[in-house]
């Protein structure tokens, strides 16, 4: 969902409810790095966090890889008791959700200054993902295209592709291995000759 800044509070009273279903009321800080505003903005937030009794991590990231690195390294995924994930100055441009394999469970707070937004955030019903727009936003909402029914259809078809790929780049490197581990035991078996143990003793 796009919201308006002036719909921020609502946002955070929103993030706040969250907190009641999580036992350490985890709040994930993803923040781009090297950017003097968008680290303002996480101490800013992180201050505000703090005073309503939340536990924050704040994960400096360069690029989309990092993310996805941190997700998949922590199994994202998999955990129940993280709630909710803001994003500063990160996150717009893709599906965070879908390449992190974040949980639909997870309220995913956007505020990015990068464009363009990926139009797949343009969901009014989705009101676990939410992008902040500013006011004088270079695209305004109304002339952000609407996500359709076949561009989620076309999105799914991609993600499994890339899946399916990752899948077997990664069944070829097990194999890979495996041949390298073949050769090293011949290697140790072989005297230097040519010959194996198992010919040396015939």
């Amino acid at each position: 969902m796009l919201l308006p800044a002036s719909r921020l509070l609502q946002v955070y009273n929103a993030v706040k409810t969250d907190k009641h279903s999580s036992e350490d009321r985890a709040v994930l800080i993803f923040v781009a790095n090297g950017d003097v505003d968008s680290l303002c903005s996480m101490v800013q937030l992180e201050s505000i966090l703090a005073k309503d009794d939340f536990t924050t991590s704040v994960i400096p990231v360069e690029n989309f890889e990092d993310i996805q690195e941190y997700c998949r390294k922590e199994n994202l995924g998999e955990t129940e008791d993280l709630k909710s994930v803001f994003m500063i100055n990160c996150g717009a441009t893709d599906d965070v959700r879908q390449h992190c394999d974040l949980s639909d469970n997870v309220r995913l707070v956007i505020i990015d200054s990068h464009r363009p937004i990926w139009h797949g955030y343009n969901i009014e019903e989705d009101q676990n993902t939410l992008v902040v727009l500013d006011d004088d936003d270079p695209v305004p909402r109304h002339e952000m295209p609407e996500y359709t029914q076949q561009d989620a259809e076309l999105h799914l078809g991609g993600s499994l592709r890339d899946r399916d790929n990752l899948e077997a780049s990664n069944s070829e490197d097990e194999e890979e291995d495996e041949e390298d581990e073949e050769e090293d035991e011949d290697r140790d078996r072989d005297d230097g000759t040519g010959r194996g143990v198992t010919e040396q003793g015939e």
